[in-house]
């Protein structure tokens, strides 16, 4: 035991060494050219005058003890510190400012997992920068079933990881909804207990026993959802590329490539759909645990999360959400996606299916945070999920 916490102490202070460097730098990259470009005359969003325009403040927080379930963790509890901050400006329309925001989790579950997330979101000087951070340190007991289509429940193995995460992306706004930024991510794992026999116990897979992957990489991103808590139309897309390298300390040279995109079209009397659609892209070698997934409580619910997982994914999902009565919503959903190892072997004949429905609960009535219970069924499985925020 005295030699694991050693290891985890010392791969702890690499990482965290690795994280502020390159935060700092990309922090640097970022705001510099805002030091030596012309200031912004005091009162003004994007050069207009302001003298007759009021700036109102809002703000809000909650601490909510919070239980959740869903099949990865089975009953979950602990406690949710949530705050933020808006700016609206008073003009005519007025102009609500994206929310900063600082989410803070506490979490035990049933299955013996802790879980401590920081999510840290800030909108600075009207929208023109946006930094985004999740931290994220977890001891969690998990379920391996294999990498690729062709696998069954009977390919199932557990394991338990000690896993510090971190990620920061820096983007800068050059037209209203429209960021392009830098961020680096860096994931540390160790495996701490393996089922006998296993893939995993046998360290017969990329980063089985422990792995250090360290990236930088370059994101485009478009916003113009009216409400990111709660959306009811707009669209969101984002195009990240993420290379993994051994002269930033990773364990694993790889690039990973993301494309995700929404669009949200209201209906009449406040009925929504959205619609979602993800990609994921790995060349070169990427420890199992990072490998392109389907699954989870957000992505093809009804399925076990990292069910299906492989260097390539394709996932099509989408929402339907109706008003009930009272502060509850109604929603129908289904799914279709498949991994594969290379784009080529992707095949309509190995798609997989997910379907199910729920109810959406808003916590506040003059905010749009919601409660939700969803029931989400594949050929094999029924998953049931109780969260805060939306899955789309």
């Amino acid at each position: 035991m005295s030699i694991i916490v050693i290891m985890n102490k010392s791969i702890f202070r690499k990482s965290t060494k690795i994280s502020l460097y390159l935060m700092l730098l990309l922090s640097f990259v970022f705001f510099s050219s805002e030091v030596f470009a012309k200031t912004e005359k005091k009162g003004t969003v994007t050069g207009e005058p302001l003298q007759d325009i009021v700036v109102i403040s809002q703000n809000d927080w909650l601490i909510i003890p919070h239980l959740y379930y869903k099949p990865e963790t089975q009953f979950a509890y602990g406690v949710v510190f949530l705050t933020y901050f808006q700016d609206i400006i008073m003009s005519i329309p007025p102009i609500k400012l994206r929310p900063t925001t600082l989410a803070i989790t506490f979490t035990h579950t049933q299955n013996d997992q802790f879980i401590f997330q920081v999510f840290p979101e800030f909108y600075f000087f009207r929208d023109k920068y946006h930094i985004k951070n999740e931290f994220q340190y977890m001891n969690y007991p998990d379920k391996f079933y294999g990498i690729g289509q062709d696998i069954t429940e009977n390919d199932r193995e557990d394991y338990t990881s000690r896993i510090f995460s971190f990620k920061n992306i820096i983007e800068r706004a050059f037209i209203p909804g429209f960021y392009i930024g830098l961020l680096y991510h860096i994931d540390v794992r160790k495996t701490t207990q393996a089922q006998d026999g296993g893939l995993i116990d046998s360290n017969l897979l990329p980063g089985a026993d422990k792995g250090l992957v360290s990236g930088l990489g370059f994101t485009i991103n478009y916003d113009n959802r009216d409400d990111i808590l709660f959306t009811r139309d707009g669209s969101y897309a984002n195009f990240t590329i993420t290379r993994y390298s051994k002269y930033i300390k990773s364990d694993f040279d790889y690039i990973n490539v993301t494309f995700d995109y929404r669009f949200f079209e209201p209906f009449w009397f406040s009925h929504v759909l959205a619609v979602q659609f993800i990609s994921g892209y790995i060349h070169g070698q990427a420890p199992f645990y990072l490998l392109s997934q389907m699954g989870g409580a957000k992505l093809m619910r009804g399925l076990y999360e990292g069910r299906y997982r492989d260097r390539n994914v394709i996932v099509v999902q989408a929402e339907y959400r109706f008003p009930l009565f009272w502060r509850f919503i109604g929603c129908g959903f289904a799914g279709a996606g498949e991994v594969a190892p290379t784009i080529r072997e992707f095949n309509r004949e190995h798609i997989i299916y997910t379907w199910g429905g729920g109810l959406r609960f808003k916590l506040k009535k003059d905010q749009t945070l919601n409660a939700r219970l969803d029931i989400g069924f594949s050929k094999n499985f029924t998953g049931v999920y109780v969260a805060i925020g939306e899955a789309i």
